[in-house]
């Protein structure tokens, strides 16, 4: 299951206080803060959760991350984490992507991001465990995982970036495999992790980086329209009056009619005319066979009586007889038998 970080432990104030004092970089500020509140700030600043309260301080004080990669990892796609051979490799492919080049082969990508110094391991051909695993482990992530795979085969032996955009569950856009790999690049540069001479350009809207509205603006208490919606009703609920109908044959003296108005609400997709409404009788009685007119037909059948009842004076309609004639087969006892 993905997991979405959600505010619904800290205020809108508590953010915003906290996101003042992250803006301006004030140390003393953040400190003064407490542990669930620099989680939060975490969360809304794409930096990991984990640690001490010291490690989470100092990790908010580093360069702000760009803001397409907190969107993605609050779409919940994957993203590698930082210093993974999975970070080491997106850079990689970047350099190639942006000096036109087709794909990488396995060992030309392996070579070109051990030289980059962003993976963080002693290198990247150290087999690992048991069997013997190395940093390429990871390319099947980079293939398969997520709604858009961040990278693509192009045969059987390269490899590039995946240029595809996509849409979430929700109608969310998802960022291509291209821009994700930009704004790692970029931020391995701000955060110098990255070795190489040609980070990405500052004009693509991909190195942008998070901003304080970025970080308010998706605190649910951020904007005062009611996010609260009802299954039934599309627009005003229907309204119930009492009103006095005309005495008539289902009806009695004491007895008001429930009138449901505004009845467009509940079928907003059928048209109803003004003059028709909905009746609604929850306590009217079945009529009594002695409402019923004597001059009705003899072959009607009271369906509204109960004909179980012995006291029942329910007319039932009486069996048909056929009109083809029939042959008397009987014999009679005084004729003489061979």
């Amino acid at each position: 299951k993905k997991k979405s970080a959600t505010c619904s432990k800290v205020s809108y104030a508590q953010l915003k206080v906290a996101a003042t004092a992250w803006n301006e970089r004030d140390r003393t500020q953040l400190t003064k803060l407490t542990l669930p509140v620099l989680k939060e700030l975490c969360i809304s600043t794409g930096e990991n959760v984990s640690g001490t309260k010291a490690q989470i301080v100092s990790r908010l004080l580093e360069e702000p991350e760009p803001a397409l990669l907190v969107l993605r990892r609050r779409q919940g796609e994957y993203i590698p984490r930082d210093r993974t051979a999975g970070h080491a490799f997106l850079c990689a492919l970047d350099i190639a992507h942006r000096q036109g080049s087709i794909g990488l082969t396995k060992d030309d990508l392996m070579t070109r991001a051990e030289e980059l110094g962003v993976f963080a391991g002693e290198s990247l051909y150290y087999e690992v465990g048991p069997l013997g695993y190395t940093g390429w482990a990871v390319a099947k992530d980079l293939l398969s995982k997520g709604a858009v795979p961040l990278c693509k085969r192009i045969s059987s032996s390269r490899y590039a970036l995946n240029p595809i955009a996509g849409v979430d569950a929700n109608r969310k856009f998802i960022s291509p495999g291209t821009d994700i790999a930009a704004a790692l690049h970029y931020k391995a540069h701000l955060r110098k992790y990255c070795k190489c001479k040609s980070p990405p350009p500052q004009t693509l809207e991909a190195t942008r980086q998070i901003t304080l509205e970025d970080i308010l603006k998706d605190h649910p208490s951020s904007s005062n329209d009611d996010k609260t919606s009802t299954i039934f009703f599309k627009s005003t609920p229907p309204t119930k009056t009492k009103r006095k109908q005309s005495k008539g044959l289902f009806d009695s003296d004491d007895d008001d009619d429930i009138i449901y108005e505004n009845t467009a609400s509940l079928l907003p997709s059928l048209p109803v005319d003004d003059d028709d409404v909905i009746i609604y009788e929850p306590t009217k009685a079945p009529p009594s066979p002695q409402s019923i007119s004597n001059d009705s037909d003899d072959d009607i059948l009271d369906l509204t009586s109960d004909v179980d009842s012995p006291n029942s004076k329910a007319r039932r309609r009486p069996p048909r007889t056929s009109n083809r004639s029939c042959i008397d087969l009987t014999l009679d006892d005084s004729s003489d038998s061979d």
